[in-house]
């Protein structure tokens, strides 16, 4: 029986199909052919003449593979649907390698009108042969989210290739959690996982569940937290977590919590916080004096979650306020004494960590300004004049993201304003700040919190002065901010936009002005100005992997570097050897990532080395413990100085941060970096 989704995917097939077949010349045989896509790809740009399309009906594979690589990192709308119909072709191309690559650049394009082709080559009678093929196919698919297609995708969790079960488990984790097909999906999923006899592909099972926030993973989240595998436990646990509350549940996480991978232990607490079960209280009281700082540092950040059930019992606070937690005051670790500061104000009202070494500690203080404190009723008040001088960007940052939360009913007749009453202004008068970095924490904070009565005037002065490193991410807040206000000048500002000279921030004018205006206007070029590459296309160092050592106050890690994968990257990241020196940690989550490598500090900072921001070059690779990935904000080419490194797989981080590099020697190291460990130096091997 041809049932009406069936209909729907051949009509969607065939008129794919048929726009696709139109003719493009093949490109001449004198172009130095990975010079000319490398040069396109990273200006963001077909062509003129839609040269780069051309690639596509090249008679090598390789440069065909290579084109639809570069085409899958043009995201819609740039090139319009003849880019993605002409990419669409390529997944009947004769050769495996041409077919994986154009269909995982299908997902990375972004244009839902391919769902229906990439479903139909992934399952069915006209699935693929390629087992390789099929699992890209079923990645794409899942990134661009067609509801009517979600049966026949579903149906690729019996794929008899692991792969491609694992994409199918995976894919689901991006998909909304609070439509009418969401329990159908939960309830698949939990199938699949129980009788799954592929390890990797049972964790990604796992991770979907846990993403998805699904009760119907409960029995085999129970189950699988005993396992022997420790990815396996962690994801497992991190569903546990999810649904925290009930008996079984606590028990589970609190014997998590004394798992021997601290990993574990971490995402147990993490649970454990949203309970106040004696079970639950009772292991994070144990944690807070566990050997591994991450594992404290989850433990004080989970029981001041649960401050009101541990006032009743003696286990951590007592009658004086101070308890178990006041030794935290002379912790070695900066994130204990961070996450202390973080929580323990409202327990403790004596500012206590005000003056310690570490900035971290300061920032989180400065980071509770304002916040009652539960053991004296008074509020622990850091004003504009106690940061008067402030010459840390990170404490001074944190300050100004807690100016804009602060909020509250104007004062009565006679009282006196609080001391944020006049938070805006505060903020706004950051706008004229010499630091790009310290006007973007002022825009960010106006644009989550009090934006109300500001003038779009100080946003035009703002907008005309910010020149330099990381100015297009505070042109781009500061056109949302604009957007926010409203008004006559603000869209007189975003119409500015239009013709900003960043990629980005044009994109973002033409978003804005569209909600602000409900009006459809034309989509602003987004090619990128021609710049120098370090490596045009086949030299040397993309036939190389290199390796390198980056040297710790902890310790050395090792890594390899995708030189061939991401030539840009390593290229950008080896020009940086001199420059990382001195450089910190700013940023460390326990169990997710260690964040380094911006002169600044706090994470505002960076740029690639010939000054402009680094366009990604994601690739079907997958983060694993110890990924070297390059951080971006919400543009996706604003890579620049900053790496990260992965405590575990991230699933989630696949297809959306480029990869350039993995750990091969010194895990310990990586699971030892703190807040503030600086970098000595960083070597190259070969």
């Amino acid at each position: 029986m041809r049932s009406v989704l069936g209909s729907s995917i051949v009509a969607s097939v065939i008129a794919f199909g048929i726009f696709a077949c139109k003719a493009v010349p093949a490109p001449p045989v004198h172009v130095d052919e990975g010079k000319a896509i490398a040069r396109l790809e990273d200006m963001r740009t077909i062509g003129p003449n839609g040269e780069l399309l051309a690639f596509l009906k090249h008679p090598e594979a390789e440069v065909r593979a290579r084109a639809a690589t570069a085409i899958g990192r043009l995201r819609v709308p740039i090139g319009g649907s003849t880019t993605t119909a002409q990419l669409g072709v390529a997944i009947d191309d004769p050769v495996e390698s041409v077919r994986a690559a154009a269909a995982f650049a299908l997902g990375m394009r972004g244009d839902p009108a391919a769902s229906a082709p990439l479903i139909m080559h992934a399952v069915g009678t006209g699935a693929d042969r390629s087992r390789l093929v099929r699992a890209r196919l079923i990645e794409a698919a899942s990134k661009l989210e067609e509801p009517l297609l979600l049966t026949q995708y579903l149906t690729a969790l019996e794929d008899q290739a692991a792969e491609v079960r694992l994409e199918a488990a995976a894919g689901t984790a991006r998909w909304k959690t609070d439509t009418a097909l969401s329990t159908e999906i939960n309830a698949r999923l939990a199938e699949y996982v129980a009788k799954e006899t592929d390890l990797d592909a049972r964790i990604h099972g796992l991770f979907a569940l846990e993403r998805r926030k699904a009760k119907e993973g409960r029995e085999v989240f129970l189950k699988r937290a005993g396992s022997s595998d420790v990815h396996e436990r962690l994801f497992a646990v991190r569903g546990l977590a999810t649904l925290a509350g009930d008996p079984a549940i606590d028990e589970a996480l609190a014997t998590a919590s004394r798992d021997e991978d601290w990993r574990v232990a971490v995402e147990a607490l993490r649970g454990l916080s949203k309970s106040s079960s004696n079970t639950s209280l009772e292991a994070i009281a144990a944690a807070t004096e566990h050997a591994n700082f991450h594992v404290r540092a989850t433990a004080i950040e989970s029981g001041a979650a649960q401050y009101d059930a541990f006032a009743k019992t003696d286990l951590i606070w007592k009658t004086n306020g101070v308890g178990k937690f006041d030794a935290v005051r002379k912790d070695p670790s900066p994130a204990v004494r961070a996450a202390a500061m973080a929580n323990i104000i409202q327990v403790i009202p004596e500012p206590a960590f005000s003056e310690d070494p570490s900035p971290h500690v300061r920032a989180a203080l400065a980071a509770q300004a304002g916040k009652i404190s539960l053991a004296s009723g008074t509020s622990f008040q850091l004003s504009f004049d106690d940061l008067y001088g402030e010459k840390d960007f990170l404490v001074l940052g944190a300050y100004l993201t807690r100016l804009g939360e602060l909020d509250g009913p104007p004062p009565g007749p006679g009282e006196p304003e609080p001391w944020w009453w006049n938070g805006a202004q505060q903020l706004e008068s950051y706008l004229a700040h010499p630091d790009n970095g310290i006007r973007l924490a002022a825009v960010s904070a106006l644009l989550s919190g009090k934006s109300a009565g500001v003038d779009v005037e100080h946003l035009e002065k703002c907008y005309d002065g910010t020149k330099g490193e990381i100015s297009s991410e505070v042109r781009f807040n500061l056109l949302k901010l604009a957007a926010k206000v409203g008004g006559y000048k603000a869209i007189k500002l975003l119409e500015r936009g239009l013709a900003d000279t960043d990629a980005f921030v044009r994109r973002t004018a033409h978003e804005e002005l569209e909600k602000l205006t409900k009006q459809s206007l034309p989509f602003p070029d987004q090619t990128v100005p021609e710049v120098e590459l370090a490596f045009p296309g086949q030299g040397k160092l993309e036939d190389l992997r290199p390796q390198v050592v980056i040297a710790t106050d902890r310790g050395e890690m090792e890594f390899v570097l995708f030189a061939d994968e991401t030539p840009q990257h390593v290229y950008n990241f080896l020009e940086h050897i001199d420059f990382y020196k001195g450089t910190t940690f700013h940023r460390i989550v326990s169990d997710f990532v260690a964040q380094g490598g911006d002169a600044r500090g706090d994470g505002n900072g960076g740029s690639s080395w010939r000054g402009d921001a680094l366009r990604h070059e994601i690739t079907p690779r997958k983060y694993v413990r110890g990924s070297l990935g390059m951080p971006r904000n919400e543009d996706w080419d604003s890579g620049g100085s900053q790496i990260f490194i992965t405590h575990r797989m991230t699933p989630h981080l696949d297809g959306r941060y480029t990869i350039f590099g993995e750990l091969v020697k010194g895990f310990d190291v990586l699971d030892a970096l703190d807040l503030g460990d600086k970098i000595k130096e960083v070597r190259l091997l070969r």
